[in-house]
């Protein structure tokens, strides 16, 4: 093995270690910035993010939700 290998080896399990390390909204973020997975996300899971981004919900009746800044 060479080194440009092993530091590839390296880089990527470092980047593993981060990802486990993240919480649950750094990791939602990571995705939906990614591009990835944007129509894979559930209500709770877009509800979060805008919640951590500053939005406020309000709730009319019913099921009905309305974030505002």
């Amino acid at each position: 093995m060479n080194l440009l290998a092993s530091l590839d080896i390296i880089t990527e399990y470092h980047t593993l270690q981060l990802i486990r390390n993240m919480g649950k909204f750094d990791k939602l973020m990571l995705k939906l910035l990614s591009g990835s997975a944007d129509s894979n996300f559930s209500f709770d899971d877009l509800r979060l993010i805008l919640i951590n981004l500053g939005f406020t919900e309000k709730t009319t009746g019913g099921s009905h939700r309305i974030f505002y800044k």
